[in-house]
Parts: C-alpha cells; structure tokens; sequence
C-alpha cells in the first residue's frame, strides 16, 4: 500500500487508484450519485403511475415503467443482488445494463405506440 505523495497524487489500494475529495472518497459520491438517481426515479415514475390512475392513459403507464427499469431497477440490481452474493459484480452489470436497455425500450413504446 503506497500513501499519497505531495502534489496531490491519488493513493493506491491493493493496486486500485482512490482519489480522496476531502472527506468525500469518488466511490462515495458514486452511490450517492446513484441513491439520488434511484430516489428521483422513483418519485418521476410514482407522479407518471399516479397519471395514469387519473386518466386511464396507457401511454402514461408505460413511462412509469420505463422510467423504473431505467433508473431504479439497475441500482436496486447493482447493489442487492451483487453485494448480497446472489451474483458477481459482471453478472449483476449484465442484468444491470439489460434491465436498463428494457426501460429505454417500453419508454420508446410509450412515446410512439402506446
């Protein structure tokens, strides 16, 4: 394990480069860039739901989903099934990125044929 040299030269981990933004490490702001992502998905496909409950619009439906497969599906898949052990961190990328090519395709169904 090397530390951090002056000048501001990242720290090496078991080969892995982290920089530290103060008390802010980028793995940090990742998750949290993610968790928002996820929390803010939830909210745009709750209010699209809810559009959908007041005016039986099919369209508004399918862009409740897409937006879930989009953003919350991938960070529920990334970070409980990897971290729980069920699959391994490119087989839950897999799944991850599948899940979100899904939700890009029901929202291109909503906004064209629903």
């Amino acid at each position: 394990m090397a530390q951090s040299g002056s000048r501001g030269r990242p720290r090496i981990y078991s080969g892995v480069a982290a920089v530290s933004l103060g008390l802010w490490s980028l793995g940090a702001l990742s998750v949290a860039a993610a968790m928002a992502t996820a929390l803010l998905g939830t909210f745009v496909a709750y209010q699209s739901y809810r559009g959908y409950r007041r005016n039986g619009s099919r369209p508004m439906l399918f862009l409740a989903a897409g937006i879930a497969l989009l953003t919350v599906v991938p960070f529920v898949l990334r970070t409980v099934v990897v971290r729980s052990g069920f699959a391994s961190t490119t087989g839950g990328a897999l799944v991850s990125q599948t899940a979100g090519l899904v939700g890009i395709v029901v929202l291109l169904y909503a906004l064209t044929r629903a």
